[in-house]
């Protein structure tokens, strides 16, 4: 795959914001950029990415729109600062939500490749030979 010339362009700046993002992770001290950037990366990208292929009937794509539903609520809560529960506050909400989030990804992932090119179909693919019985004599 060759990249077109304004392809380039957006790829070197794809390159400089995720430097810079990842710079501002890595220091501890500006994570509001860092969840910025994901929620909307999530929302412009990824959640119309995988409503069009849903709807166009394309397997899988369904729980990665839902799980980018999950993180707007979690958003919500924690660049909100809004703690619901004093045993249960806003990083505990979020984190619950993110790991629904998490698994649904993985669910569409494991629906989205072929079965025959998934590690999983890998492993089963060899034969397991049978067991030696006891009762040759």
């Amino acid at each position: 795959y060759t990249l077109k010339p304004g392809n380039k362009m957006l790829s070197g700046f794809s390159v400089i914001k995720a430097a810079t993002v990842l710079t501002l992770a890595f220091s501890g001290e500006f994570f509001l950029p860092v969840a910025i950037n994901a929620v909307l990366g999530l929302l412009v990208i990824v959640a119309p990415l995988a409503m069009k292929f849903t709807r166009n009937g394309i397997p899988g794509y369904r729980n990665i729109w839902l799980g980018v539903s999950l993180l707007i609520p979690a958003a919500v809560l924690y660049l909100g600062k809004i703690n619901p529960h004093p045993w249960m506050n806003k990083d505990d909400v979020s984190h619950i939500l993110m790991a629904i989030t998490i698994y649904l990804f993985y669910k569409s992932a494991y629906a989205i490749l072929p079965a025959t090119s998934s590690p999983m179909a890998e492993a089963t693919a060899t034969p397991i030979p049978p067991k030696p019985t006891a009762d040759k004599q």
